[in-house]
């Protein structure tokens, strides 16, 4: 498994939903498969395979831009840049 718990992570072909930020909130390593969460209760599953890490300049364009506004999706990230306690 490639991702973390918490992680702020994006789907590479997103046809689920307008959203495109996604915070992986349960890892089934049995199954290898992701719970993951788009911040407005909307909960999915996803693989390694269809998810992408989410670096810091797309992150914060996103934010600037509109296209992450959920404040658990922007928590996450900054927690896990160790910004945030």
């Amino acid at each position: 498994m490639n991702h973390f718990l918490g992680q702020v992570v994006k789907l590479d072909s997103n046809q689920l939903t307008d959203t495109s930020y996604f915070l992986i909130t349960k890892q089934d390593r049995e199954n290898g498969m992701y719970e993951i969460e788009d911040g407005n209760g909307n909960v999915f599953g996803a693989w390694d395979d269809v998810l992408t890490s989410v670096d810091t300049t797309e992150f914060l364009d996103a934010i600037q831009t509109g296209k992450v506004t959920n404040e658990t999706i922007i928590r996450s990230w900054v927690k896990n840049q160790d910004l945030y306690r």
